[in-house]
């Protein structure tokens, strides 16, 4: 027996050789097995499975075939009975581990699968090879509790424009764009997530693109990622470390440039081309042409038995700014039903789902039942304070009662090295006018390897983490005011009996600071802007119940309380909130003494 199971894997491993050499063209038509299949078990890697952790299975099997990726050849679905007869079913997928240090192979590859389980108690788990009558000996799972693990990221149904945790608890992405390593993918995202963690962060945006994580491409043809297990390695691990500092991952499946020949145009290196072996003359017929249809299926099914079982993966994104392809609207959403059928199929836990555009608030596609949540990309360089909240408002007529998110924020004129703006007033504002506009997390910042790394700008997560840390902004309400007009703004988010403030002087931007710099007589290494101190601000707040209030005010930097709390009176559904010293900013909460 372990004779022939080594040859088997000698075998495996010379097809796939020949692959990844190009030797052997992948296509959309399959070889079925020159060995029957005769013996099929599984067993635990993982060594302790708890609720809500993932867990994995190693699944052994006789047999030859030529692409352990096409499930025509071998379709291999684990069932997994929970205590209480509910039967969840994920395939397994093929497998190569890579030493962490030199990330060269190690052992041999094989087959495995993971799931994560709901529930505590015995779940048993059998693995069947789909189409041949195998299975293999039902292996028993003790599920232990895990009271602080938290779940999948979820809508919240009391307030569907805000997300929540399997377990209850208000989830609020504070977090920016990490969608690649530059040269060590290991050293950059610890480096990365660890910033992010330590100053309160909890949300990133990764891409599948070509130059990262990528599971096709023109070094591996179609149908056949052989070629790309040491990346789809290294994703494990990026997704390992979010899940060990709590932080959560949308994880976008196609990039733009990919099906463009206009914008950041990789359509050359496509394997989709048909220049160069693929189905597709041109970009625009991947949505509908048959075959590129299936063969994304074949990806997508790789995709979700692989990484689906992460409770770090937050939710799904189809496309990066899919506006700059040639796929119009029309043909992109029957796409997106088909594909999130398929999606589902092989996705038990029913992660969420969205995609994206170059700027998004104002597509009416956001009413599609199939996307989870909208989102709104914003590279103006203009004040979010006065154009996010019109943005919102623009969504929500088009998503309705959907969460929102600013997924790409940033301004082109961004320098690590500018000295009019050492501390990101523009990523600043977008931290805070984001959640005060009410959208459903903060705007998420690209650059973030060529500017807010190089100037260390990861402390401008703590103040808005901290500020809202055990808030729970379902049900509140955003509104705006200005305190003197032309001077400061004050936007709000209440309820009738709580009040969240942010308010901010409008010379707050980066636009001032530039100014400021190039209009001083001092611009030497040290200088920093600082704009004037405001002082007897007040501004209107209403909505409150009447009664006794208490005003507490924190540091947007830190979040760290400035001074005693203040009393406050509302009368009539009003109250006058008086504003200490402001320079740039200040947060302020109002609650209700009981």
């Amino acid at each position: 027996m372990r004779r022939s199971g080594a040859s088997f894997v000698l075998v495996i491993l010379f097809l796939q050789i020949l692959s990844a050499c190009g030797l052997s063209q992948p296509s959309i038509q399959t070889q079925m097995p020159q060995i029957p299949f005769t013996r099929l078990s599984i067993k635990p890697i993982s060594k302790l499975a708890k609720v809500y952790s993932r867990f994995d299975f190693l699944i052994e099997i006789n047999g030859l075939f030529s692409n352990p990726f096409d499930p025509a050849q071998a379709d291999l679905i684990v069932s997994l009975t929970s205590p209480v007869g509910n039967v969840l079913q994920v395939p397994a997928f093929w497998y190569q581990e890579f030493d962490p240090q030199t990330l060269e192979p190690s052992g041999v590859p094989g087959w495995r699968a993971r799931f994560t389980p709901d529930a505590p108690g015995t779940w048993i788990a059998q693995v069947e090879l789909v189409g041949h009558g195998i299975k293999s000996d039902p292996l028993p799972v003790a599920v232990a509790a895990n009271p602080g693990a938290r779940g999948f990221l979820r809508i919240n149904p009391q307030d569907p424009r805000y997300f929540l945790m399997d377990d209850g608890s208000f989830f609020f992405p504070i977090g920016l764009n990490i969608a690649w390593a530059n040269g060590d993918v290991l050293e950059n995202y610890n480096t990365w997530l660890d910033h992010l963690s330590q100053n309160g962060g909890n949300f990133i945006r990764i891409w599948m693109a070509s130059w990262s994580f990528g599971l096709e491409w023109d070094d591996t043809g179609l149908g056949n990622y052989t070629a790309r297990l040491k990346r789809a390695w290294l994703l494990d691990q990026v997704l390992k470390m979010a899940e060990d500092r709590g932080i959560y991952v949308m994880l976008c499946l196609i990039n733009h440039g990919a099906f463009s020949e206009t914008t950041n145009s990789d359509w050359t290196s496509n394997p989709y081309n048909i220049a160069l072996g693929g189905p597709l003359k041109t970009p625009e017929e991947f949505v509908a042409d048959p075959t590129a249809r299936e063969l994304f299926k074949r990806r997508l099914r790789y995709i979700t038995s692989r990484w689906a079982a992460y409770p770090s993966l937050g939710a799904w994104e189809w496309w990066n700014e899919v506006n700059w392809t040639p796929i119009t609207d029309e043909a992109l959403m029957p796409w997106i039903s088909e594909m999130n059928q398929e999606l589902q199929k092989f996705d038990p836990y029913l992660h969420l789902v969205s995609t994206s555009y170059a700027t998004g608030a104002d597509k009416s596609i956001w009413s599609m039942d199939e996307l989870s949540f909208a989102q709104e990309h914003d590279y103006s360089g203009k004040d979010p304070i006065t154009i996010f909240p019109q943005d919102r408002i623009t969504i929500l007529k088009n998503a309705g009662e959907k969460p929102a998110l600013v997924g790409e924020f940033g301004n082109v004129s961004d320098d690590p090295t500018a000295a009019y703006d050492k501390s990101g007033i523009h990523l600043h504002n977008g931290l805070w006018a984001a959640p005060f506009s009410g959208y459903a997390g903060t705007a998420m910042y690209w650059w973030w390897d060529t500017y807010i790394e190089p100037a260390q700008l990861w402390y401008q997560y703590k103040g808005i983490s901290s500020f809202l840390k055990d808030e729970n902004l379902s049900n509140m309400i955003p509104s705006q005011v200005a305190t003197v007009p032309g001077v400061a703004s004050a936007l709000i988010l209440s309820n009738p009996e709580h009040a969240l403030v942010w308010v901010r002087a409008d010379t707050y931007t980066s636009h001032d600071a530039q100014l400021a710099f190039y209009q001083s007589a001092d611009r030497g290494p040290e200088w920093v802007y600082s704009p004037p101190v405001l002082e007897n601000l007040v501004f209107t707040l209403t909505g409150l119940q009447d009664g006794r209030y208490s005003a507490t005010w924190y540091s947007t930097r830190d979040g760290q309380q400035e001074g005693s709390p203040r009393d406050v009176s509302v009368v009539g559904g009003s109250a006058t909130i008086n504003v200490p010293g402001l320079q740039g900013d200040l947060a302020v909460k109002i609650t209700k003494v009981p």
